[in-house]
């Protein structure tokens, strides 16, 4: 049974197009177009489908190929002369009355005889690519394009072409046109919403740690006060004690530098700015997020212990976007220690390498998940905790997922708690 084309799936369409083609030859350029197939791509479907003829664009490609180019796009970054002719190296044959409509034009005369590359943004690298396809030897091509209407608006589109069928014409290429515009906008209104979550999302969290920020800055502050008091008393002694002065303000210098490094920590996470991933160690990532719960973590009692296989493992990522999710799981773990009143409360923070990613491993040795929640963590707004909002976990998710890992929720198998491992890839060496 032949594939309806209204219900072309994206991710495949080229070949799904190429299938349908197959059915029967594509005709020539001097052929009848009034084959069953060619009516429903022409007449009937509510994709753009246009039909050109490429055989100037063909010549230069087999011309390239025989003068020993094997990679077509790099070549025509060097040659504009050549890029010229492969952009321009295809005419409209044909365009169905939906490619009509969503080029902007009235009817198919607007477009007939038209170079394609009229139609496609002078930065979009599509036509280009087509053609290294085909010199490839590939018999179907899709790109996102970037392309003008006739009123030289612009739209984005999934363009997908069929350029080789057993039995068609050598020349006549079908290509589609899905326009995606709609979708690509949304897409990036959902990640601008993700953003302005995650920030919202950082700044409850500080709230929640406002007395741990607090006691962090009391610390370096009361040592400033006592130092400063102690140099001045050791300056007013009758005989003044200069070098007990000096290690007093040595004390206070350095204590003013941990001060000031604990706002800098808080001013990152409150901040609100575009992402920027950055080379950094796991020991160090590790470090500085255990760095915000610290206190937390004596308050409650909990012990803490680190099982980094190499400090020195090296990741590409968001800086503060990973220190979020660690402080969301620390927290977390601290919370779920502290409610249950577990005896001898303690959480471990594990690093590992597995083959091109590394393994971050958050435990505790609490009460574990239910076994009927596991599978739903991560899920929006779900929470165990009776003023849990449940975006903690789920924005979690998101972070590692933008980052290229993957993170999982368990309950320990050596003993009792629970277990978040987070997977995110290495930087390799050059």
């Amino acid at each position: 049974m032949a594939t309806d084309p209204s219900r072309l799936d994206e991710t495949n369409y080229a070949s799904q197009l190429s299938e349908i083609a197959g059915l029967r030859a594509v005709p020539s350029v001097e052929s009848d177009w009034s084959d069953t197939w060619y009516r429903v791509f022409m007449q009937v479907s509510s994709i753009s489908f246009v039909v050109v003829d490429a055989r100037k664009r063909i010549q230069r490609c087999r011309e390239l190929g025989a003068d020993g180019v094997t990679n077509l796009v790099a070549h025509l970054s060097m040659s504009p002369e050549d890029a010229a002719i492969i952009r321009s190296g295809a005419t409209i044959l044909d365009i169905n009355e939906t490619g009509v409509r969503v080029f902007g034009g009235r009817s198919k005369a607007d477009f007939i005889g038209q170079t394609t590359n009229r139609f496609f943004s002078s930065d979009c690298t599509a036509l280009q690519s087509v053609a290294d396809a085909y010199l490839q030897g590939q018999t179907a091509f899709q790109q996102q394009a970037t392309n003008h209407r006739l009123d030289g608006s612009t739209f984005e589109t999934l363009f997908c072409v069929v350029m080789r069928v057993p039995g068609a014409s050598d020349g006549v290429w079908l290509a589609g046109f899905i326009d995606n515009s709609a979708e690509l906008r949304q897409r990036a209104l959902t990640d601008v919403l993700r953003d302005e979550l995650t920030h919202v999302s950082r700044i409850s969290t500080l709230g929640e740690m406002s007395a741990s920020i607090a006691h962090e800055l009391g610390q370096p502050l009361a040592t400033i006060g006592t130092s400063v008091q102690a140099a001045l008393n050791y300056l007013n002694l009758p005989e003044p004690n200069v070098e007990a002065a000096k290690r007093a303000c040595g004390r206070v210098a350095a204590q003013t530098t941990r001060a000031s490094e604990i706002i800098d920590r808080v001013r990152g996470m409150a901040s609100r700015r575009p992402g920027t991933a950055t080379a950094v160690s796991i020991g160090e990532l590790i470090r500085e997020s255990v760095s915000f719960v610290r206190h937390e973590f004596e308050r409650a009692s909990i012990a803490l212990s680190y099982g980094i296989e190499d400090e020195n493992l090296q990741v590409v990522v968001d800086r503060i976007q990973i220190q979020q999710l660690l402080v969301n799981l620390l927290l977390n773990a601290t919370q779920v220690l502290r409610d249950h009143g577990s005896e001898m409360p303690t959480i471990s923070v594990n690093a590992r390498r597995d083959s091109h990613r590394v393994v971050l491993e958050v435990k505790d040795n609490g009460p574990g998940m239910a076994e009927d929640d596991l599978p739903k963590v991560f899920d929006s707004f779900f929470s165990t905790r009776p003023d849990g909002l449940g975006l903690g976990l789920s924005i979690c998710k998101s972070i590692v997922e933008a980052h290229g890992g993957s993170i999982g929720a368990f309950n320990r198998t050596d003993r009792r708690g629970a277990a978040f491992v987070i997977e995110i890839p290495l930087l390799e060496a050059s």
